[in-house]
Formats: C-alpha cells, sequence, structure tokens
C-alpha cells in the first residue's frame, strides 16, 4: 500500500498544472487570465502611451501575451497626484521561473483600438519592471514601408537603412518594412543599390504606419533656410520641412535639407523662443533652393498698478529705459566702411570670396616676413558685449592676428582656424578697436592672411518712455521684446525717484503691483467753530484714511492737553474738554505715527 501511494502523488505532481489562457491579442473582450494557473508571477508598473500621450482614461488596458496565451491585464486606475500620470499595475503569470518572451498589447477604449508594444520582456519570476517614482513605458509603433523603384520599375536587393533599426534589403517587389518602429519627428534612412547613387533624406513618423516611396532615379536638391529677424542672423531657430524633419540654425542663422524631393509645394514653419512662429510653402523644381525668413520679435505689455496704501495714486511718472538693439558693422560692399582706417606695411581691403555673413569681409593686407598690417576704428558706446567673427591661415605660433581695446591686447589667433566668434565686455564710453596681422622672419603657411567680419557694438542710445498714472492708479506699456531688459523710475511730485527697479525675459503680459507709503504732507483745517450750524464744527484732518493708528493730540497755548486718540476718523474733536466748551483762542495740534518717525504739528482757530 506505501509503494502504490507514493507512485500516486508523484504521478500527480508531473501532471500539467492548468489550462493555459488561449486569447487573441486584437479583441480586447478576450483578454482574461486566471491567476491561478500559474506558479510564478512578476509585476510591471506602466504608463500606457498612445500616439506619444499618455493614456489618462481607466477604461484603457494593457495584456501581456505569450503568443495567443493571455499572461495578464490592467488598467490604468493608479493615479500619482505629484506627476499627474495614471499607472496600470500589470501582474504577468509564467509557469516557468523565466525565459518566457512577453508581448504586451494596449486597447486605447476612446479610439475602440489595439497596437502592439514594440518592446518585448522578458519574464522572471519576481522580477519588477518600473515604479511608481519611473514607470515602464508602454509605447505604441508602426510599420514603415519602403519601396524602392527606378520610376516604373521596382528595385530587388537594395539596402535600405532606418536610423536606429539597422539595415534590410528589399523583396522582389522592391519593398522591405521596419516593423515596431516608434513614433518620432524625424528618423534618417539611407537607401543604396548597385548602379545608384546612395539617397539620404529623413521622415516623420508620429501616428500612423506610413509608405515611403524612393524612386532612386527621382531628382532631388538641397533646401536651405536663412533666418533673421531683419538685422541679424537667428541661431537656434527650429525649421520643420514637412516630410523631412526638424532642424536648428547654426550660428550663421542657417540650416539645410539634403535631397529634398522635386516637389511644387512643401510646407515648411519656423519657430523660435523670442519670435513669432512663421510658415509658408516652397517649390523644388530643378535646382537647389535658398529660403530666406524674417522673423518678427515676440512682444509683451507691461502694466503697472501703483498705490499708496492701498488706495490708487494718480500723476505718478513712470520712465522705462530700455538698451537699444546692438549695432551691426557688416560689409555690404567692396568699399571699406568711413568708420574704419588702415595702416602698416600694407592695407586691409575687402575679400568678396571669404566672408562669414553676406558676402564681403575685411582681409589683413598681403604682407611679408617682419612686416605687419593693421585695422582700427573708434566708437562712442554703452555697456555691454562687443564682438566679431575671425579666421586666419597662417604659420601656427610664428604668424598671427593680434585683437587690443584701447590699446590692451585681448586675444591672438595664429595656425588654421575657421570662422570663430569673439566677444568681450566693455564699459559705457568712447573706445578703439585694432587688428594687426604680423608676420615673423621665419616661413610662410597657409594662405597667410586674416579675416574680420560681422562686428556687433553696444549701442550709444536706450529706448526711453514716460508715462503718467490714471486715477486708478494705472498706466501700461506696449509691444516690449521679450529678450530685453528694462529698468524703470517710479516719480511722484519729485525730480528724484521714489523707486527703481528692472524687469527681464518676458514671456507674458505682466503686470506690475506697486504700493508706496509715502507719508505726504498733513493736510487740515486751522479753524474750527462748534456753534451748531454743521460748518466746522468739528476740526478737519484730510485724508484721514491715510493716517490710521496715528496718536492726535491737542494742547491748548499753555500746553495742557485737553484732547487724545488714535483713532481720529471715528472720534473728531468738537472744541470741548470732558464735555464742555473751551473758549475762542489758539490751540496746537501734535500727530505721531504708530513708529514715532513721523510727527506733524500745527494750530487750531476756535471759535465759537
Amino acid at each position: 500500500m506505501k509503494k502504490i501511494l507514493l507512485y500516486s502523488i508523484v504521478a500527480l505532481l508531473t501532471l500539467p498544472l492548468s489550462k493555459a489562457n488561449t486569447a487573441d491579442p486584437y479583441d480586447h473582450t478576450t483578454w482574461e487570465v486566471t491567476a491561478n494557473n500559474y506558479q510564478f508571477s512578476m509585476t510591471v508598473t506602466t504608463a500606457l502611451v498612445f500616439d506619444m500621450k499618455e493614456s489618462r482614461d481607466v477604461n484603457d488596458k494593457i495584456a501581456a501575451f505569450t503568443g495567443n496565451d493571455c499572461r495578464g491585464v490592467a488598467h490604468p486606475k493608479t493615479y500619482v497626484p505629484e506627476d499627474d500620470r495614471y499607472l496600470a499595475n500589470l501582474l504577468v503569470y509564467s509557469n516557468t521561473v523565466s525565459g518566457d518572451s512577453i508581448t504586451l498589447y494596449m486597447y486605447d477604449a476612446s479610439e475602440d483600438e489595439i497596437s502592439k508594444v514594440a518592446k518585448k520582456i522578458d519574464f522572471r519570476s519576481n522580477a519588477t519592471y518600473g515604479s511608481v517614482d519611473d514607470p515602464y513605458f508602454s509605447e505604441t509603433s508602426y510599420d514603415i514601408t519602403f519601396r524602392i523603384t527606378e520610376e516604373d520599375t521596382e528595385i530587388s536587393g537594395a539596402e535600405v537603412f532606418l536610423e536606429g533599426y539597422g539595415t534590410d534589403t528589399t523583396d522582389s517587389d522592391g519593398e522591405i518594412t521596419f516593423s515596431d518602429v516608434y513614433p518620432s519627428d524625424s528618423i534618417y534612412y539611407n537607401v543604396s543599390a548597385p548602379g545608384y547613387e546612395d539617397y539620404k533624406n529623413s521622415l516623420s513618423l508620429i501616428d500612423t504606419a506610413i509608405i515611403r516611396e524612393v524612386d532612386m532615379a527621382l531628382e532631388s536638391y538641397d533646401v536651405t533656410f536663412n533666418i533673421t529677424n531683419g538685422t541679424i542672423p537667428l541661431g537656434n531657430a527650429t525649421v520643420n520641412l514637412s516630410g523631412y524633419g526638424k532642424k536648428e540654425t547654426n550660428v550663421f542663422g542657417t540650416v539645410s535639407f539634403p535631397d529634398v524631393i522635386v516637389d511644387d509645394s512643401i510646407q515648411y514653419s519656423v519657430g523660435h523662443n523670442d519670435y513669432y512662429n512663421a510658415s509658408g510653402t516652397i517649390r523644388v523644381t530643378d535646382t537647389a533652393v535658398s529660403k530666406k525668413v524674417r522673423l518678427t520679435q515676440t512682444t509683451y505689455n507691461i502694466e503697472f498698478n501703483v498705490t499708496d496704501k492701498g488706495e490708487p495714486l494718480e500723476d505718478v511718472i513712470i520712465s522705462s529705459v530700455m538698451n537699444d538693439t546692438s549695432e551691426i558693422i557688416d560689409i555690404m560692399n567692396n568699399e571699406k566702411p568711413d568708420a574704419f582706417s588702415t595702416n602698416g606695411n600694407e592695407v586691409w581691403s575687402i575679400d568678396k570670396n571669404t566672408a562669414f555673413q553676406g558676402r564681403y569681409a575685411f582681409i589683413s593686407g598681403e604682407i611679408f616676413d617682419n612686416q605687419v598690417t593693421k585695422l582700427k576704428f573708434n566708437k562712442f558706446t554703452r555697456s555691454g558685449d562687443f564682438s566679431f567673427y575671425s579666421k586666419v591661415s597662417c604659420e601656427a605660433d610664428n604668424d598671427s592676428l593680434i585683437f587690443f581695446i584701447d590699446g590692451q591686447k585681448m586675444d591672438t589667433w595664429s595656425g588654421e582656424q575657421d570662422w570663430s566668434n569673439n566677444t568681450y565686455a566693455i564699459s559705457r564710453g568712447n573706445h578703439t578697436f585694432e587688428w594687426i596681422y604680423a608676420k615673423d622672419g621665419s616661413e610662410s603657411r597657409g594662405k597667410d592672411r586674416a579675416w574680420i567680419d560681422f562686428i556687433v557694438t553696444p549701442s550709444a542710445d536706450t529706448v526711453r518712455e514716460t508715462q503718467k498714472t490714471d486715477i486708478n492708479g494705472e498706466t501700461q506699456f506696449y509691444d516690449y521684446p521679450g529678450d530685453k531688459k528694462i529698468n524703470y523710475s517710479i516719480y511722484y511730485k519729485s525730480d528724484n525717484p521714489i523707486y527703481q527697479d528692472s524687469i527681464s525675459h518676458l514671456s507674458t503680459d505682466t503686470i506690475i503691483n506697486l504700493d508706496f507709503d509715502l507719508k505726504p504732507e498733513l493736510e487740515a483745517t486751522n479753524f474750527i467753530s462748534p456753534n451748531g450750524d454743521d460748518k466746522n464744527d468739528y476740526w478737519e484732518i484730510y485724508n484721514i484714511a491715510r493716517y490710521q493708528d496715528y496718536t492726535v493730540k491737542i494742547f491748548t497755548a499753555g500746553g495742557e492737553l485737553i484732547y487724545k486718540t488714535t483713532d481720529y476718523g471715528n472720534n473728531k474733536w468738537d472744541g470741548t474738554k470732558n464735555g464742555e466748551k473751551l473758549p475762542d483762542g489758539v490751540y496746537y495740534y501734535v500727530i505721531t505715527s504708530p513708529s514715532k518717525e513721523t510727527v506733524f504739528k500745527g494750530i487750531i482757530n476756535l471759535v465759537n
């Protein structure tokens, strides 16, 4: 009997534990799992991401599958207030300690759509993927199909490289599909095939699968954008060319999109933090395209609300001061600007073949061993930054370009150095700026020259605006650029400001509330006639609200205190002492602030 019983137990343990939870990954109504059917589990704390947006719908759900076996289901029901997001706590089950490959599927209830999460995860008993503080992001993914042709003929065996997803070759129909590609504003790809020139481009993948057709025989050209504010080039501007992704302009304000396919109308948009966006279309036909776009600077309004102890203050003068736009000295033709002088063994001239910005730049004179060529100019400026671009091609360490401000050596450049920006802080006043290119007595290297271009100086002027507050203590300053610092001064009944401050980096319309304690001179009547005719029956202090909690004392001419209060607005003097009339005559008052720093004195004529 003992042997039979032991055999029965062993046989029972070797039987399968349960039946798998067979379901259809693309039918969310079949997503069910019975936890008791499995021995092991792991946890996935995840945010559901549809089309680059996190789910906030508790009716959405996520399921884990191995093949058609549903291994776990969860909804994004856990709200994390500090991160303002909803998380799903997905328990994934298995009957093996490790090794199962888990595929995640998400159901978007609002769209009634199911999408597969691109990344698979490996099952490990008791493992955790993500946490409340750092969740695992379950993201939708899409397929990208490339169709490679020469006009109408499919090209098989063409190699297509997709950035981040490797290289694959087209089939007999000239097609290749990359599965589970994550959404992106710009994905680089390259197509190559024997006998054809390589084709390089980028594409946008946001919220749907796409097919990108590439005709290896189709002409394409470069498209270059030049972004300015009308005066200077704008670096870090974002240019979005439809179908070709986003790029940022360099310090020259330029950005290029290579190999743009011929098209009668390609949409573009340009954005910059300190400027209004611009958009339009370009036409690519049979040549490279250069598009100039001028951005308009964003501006904001500043409103001042001025009060005196909470009361609106009229006729307050507010003066604003804003530095004017820096002055740019850019060489516009083949003539040296009048402000510059040049001397030495040879003079500086204008080069129309090598420039940082535009077509022209200063170039040093052609000199020989132990010679120099000098360029300088004088200018009165406010304090700020002085800058220019320089380029040198000469013998390293021996020949050099040297820059001076007011006779003080600031910098030296030597060897082969391409265009670079150089910036120096200067004070307000008249300055002399000088560049000297000098050669020693040894050999020469490179072009043996130096170039200067795009000189920027602080403006000598400022923009000023003065306004007065209205009866409500308000006034507005309109259309101030967001990237400027605005200094303002407050004047009231004086040529000296009662307050000064500044504001900078405006990003929205701004309200500045200013409340003062101006401690004005006391205004009060010097006469009282308490005869009951409702005229001058009380001694009046004007604007009494300004003197709340002030102590008011009234004395006889002989110095006797006959009246005292700290609430004069509700306890006015009627010419009596303890209810008894006082004789006609001259009395005087002393009014003291709570801090005792302010004292007002005066006389009162009493006539009964």
